[in-house]
């Protein structure tokens, strides 16, 4: 398992769906602008490099290890608010 291996966009990732709450692919894919095979991909990657299966348990191990942090959470949903009164 070594977390340097993740890239900065696997992090991101594992970040968006940390402060969505969901691994599911759609919003996921909608937030990034990509497709869901490419969400896929990114949590299959993931899931190898930190040796759990993608998805719940990558989030969780990503967490733990911490790849990702708690904290950034609120930061986060403050600036998905001010995107989506830019985009009104």
């Amino acid at each position: 398992m070594n977390p340097d291996l993740l890239t900065a966009r696997e992090r991101e990732v594992l970040q968006l769906a940390y402060v969505l709450g969901s691994c599911s692919r759609r919003p996921l894919a909608e937030h990034l602008g990509v497709s869901r095979w490419t969400i896929d991909q990114h949590f299959m990657s993931i899931g190898r490099k930190l040796g759990t299966p993608a998805g719940e348990q990558a989030l969780s191990a990503a967490l733990e290890l911490g790849i990702i942090e708690a904290a950034g959470r609120a930061r986060v949903m403050v600036q998905m608010r001010r995107l989506r009164q830019q985009d009104r």
